[in-house]
């Protein structure tokens, strides 16, 4: 008969965790590689400047419709015909590092938190009539749709001006006409 030799509780505690790590359980594992410091392979962006002033010098408060396809095409137009039910033309295909900022921008301006104060229903619902020049969001990713619309000269427009910063520096701009 061979002597018995115990494994020390602490060896056990070792090995147990780093099993726990190896095979983690169903709900645990990110879905298809998405966290939250990447974009889900479903995003989406939608970014439109309503009731801005043409003649205006910042080009932020221009009309505009930016929307970024989920493939990572960017199509972008500004003008009296830049509504939000306007699909402007393809401008560019936007590179991975690009596309990464726009994902950091959204995650950061607080549009997909549950408690986000300028959150609504569906950007297709009523415009507010007094905000100049008010901005319509919708972000799309793999977990649902997420709409606000803010008017950018308020306090709560700051999270969403860098955003519409990037679109319109990466945008090949084309007016677009009533």
């Amino acid at each position: 008969m061979h002597p018995t030799r115990s494994t020390p509780a602490p060896v056990l505690a070792l090995i147990g965790l780093l099993l726990s790590l190896t095979f983690p359980g169903c709900g645990s594992a990110p879905r298809a590689g998405v966290t939250r410091d990447t974009p889900p392979a479903a995003f989406g962006l939608s970014v439109t400047v309503i009731r801005g002033d043409a003649a205006t010098p910042n080009p932020l408060h221009r009309p505009a419709r930016y929307v970024l396809e989920a493939d990572g095409w960017l199509r972008a137009g500004t003008g009296p015909g830049a509504t939000r039910e306007t699909l402007p033309p393809r401008v560019r295909r936007l590179t991975h590092t690009q596309r990464q900022r726009l994902w950091d921008l959204t995650r950061d301006s607080g549009l997909l938190d549950p408690d986000c104060p300028v959150r609504i229903a569906s950007g297709d619902g009523p415009i507010p009539t007094r905000a100049h020049p008010l901005l319509l969001v919708t972000a799309e990713t793999g977990r649902g749709r997420f709409s606000c619309a803010v008017a950018l000269e308020s306090v709560l427009g700051e999270p969403y001006e860098p955003m519409l910063e990037a679109l319109s520096g990466w945008a090949w701009v084309s007016v677009l006409a009533d």
